[in-house]
């Protein structure tokens, strides 16, 4: 929440595996720079365990229905090249470019009047906290909860650890 009301542009530089936290992390970014072979992944339903409403509602925000359910249901790694095609990273590069163009957007975005960057920040977040907050979802809250405490989770983690595959119940 800090990283995505931080009241000027944040930019996330992507240069390897971003698994989960890294990937929500990113997510809270006003821009994302990945090299082009950077894995990008949700593979929450691996393990058995859940995104939160939050999460999934940046997904949507970045990503639309069909890309988010491809990264959530499915959670296989998704490519800096390809998810930059579906408009979800900013820019896509090789990896010895990535810190010339984080200081090329970083050197773009300076040059800007700050508190206009601001304002248009705020109508930004505004306007996406309008499009999906609007729906109550503390119910959802509670069973993300559930799933954090369940069976299933606790063997996705073993299994995860111990390198094997896990074996859901639906517990």
């Amino acid at each position: 929440n800090a990283v995505q009301h931080y009241p000027l542009p944040v930019i996330a530089a992507v240069q390897g595996a971003a698994i989960a936290g890294g990937c929500e992390l990113a997510l809270h970014c006003d821009f994302i720079v990945a090299k082009d072979s950077a894995p990008i992944q949700m593979p929450l339903a691996q393990i058995g365990v859940t995104t939160t409403w939050f999460l999934t509602k940046k997904l949507m925000e970045f990503a639309g229905p069909t890309t988010t359910r491809e990264l959530l249901l499915l959670g296989e790694p998704l490519t800096g090249a390809r998810l930059h095609e579906l408009g979800i990273v900013t820019r896509s590069c090789a990896a010895d470019e990535i810190d010339a163009t984080v200081t090329r957007l970083a050197t773009r975005l300076s040059a800007n009047a700050p508190l206009a960057m601001r304002m248009m920040k705020k109508l930004i977040i505004r306007q996406m906290s309008f499009l999906l907050d609007a729906v109550p979802h503390e119910d959802l809250d509670q069973e993300v909860a559930a799933v954090y405490a369940s069976v299933d989770a606790v063997e996705g983690v073993a299994a995860k650890d111990e390198r094997r595959e896990p074996n859901f119940k639906g517990q």
